[in-house]
C-alpha cells in the first residue's frame, strides 16, 4: 500500500494484454481495483490510462469503486447503487451529479 499501488496497476495492464492476446472482446469488472493507489495526482493517473485502455481496445471497464469523484470524469456512464429500507436501489447519475452525492453521503477518506 505504501508503494503507490504499483502492483495494482501492473496487474490490470497485464491483465488487459493477456485478453488481447487471446482475442477476448468482453468486458472486464474491476471491484475496488486500485485501493492502494496514492490519492495525489497518482490515481488520476490510472484513471487516465484506464480511459485511454478502453480507447484503444474497445473494451469496456466496470468499475466498482468509491472513489467516484477520480473515475467519474473519465467515464461513459455511472451508475449509483444505494440502499433504501433494505433494498438496493440504483440510478443512472451524470458526473456533474457526484459532488452533490459526495456533499450529501461524504468521501471515501472522511468515511474511513
Amino acid at each position: 500500500g505504501k508503494g503507490g499501488g504499483v502492483h495494482e496497476v501492473v496487474a490490470a495492464i497485464l491483465r488487459d494484454a493477456v485478453l488481447s492476446y487471446v482475442r477476448y472482446s468482453g468486458f472486464l469488472m474491476y471491484d475496488e481495483a486500485f485501493n492502494f493507489v496514492s490519492r495525489d495526482d497518482k490515481i488520476f493517473c490510472v484513471a487516465d490510462l484506464m480511459r485511454q485502455m478502453a480507447d484503444v481496445t474497445g473494451r469496456q471497464y466496470l468499475f466498482v469503486t468509491h472513489l467516484v469523484s477520480v473515475f467519474a470524469p473519465v467515464s461513459d456512464a455511472i451508475i449509483r447503487l444505494y440502499n433504501e429500507d433494505g433494498v438496493v436501489r440504483s440510478e443512472h447519475v451524470q458526473p456533474s451529479d457526484i459532488v452533490e452525492i459526495e456533499e450529501q453521503y461524504g468521501t471515501e477518506e472522511e468515511n474511513q
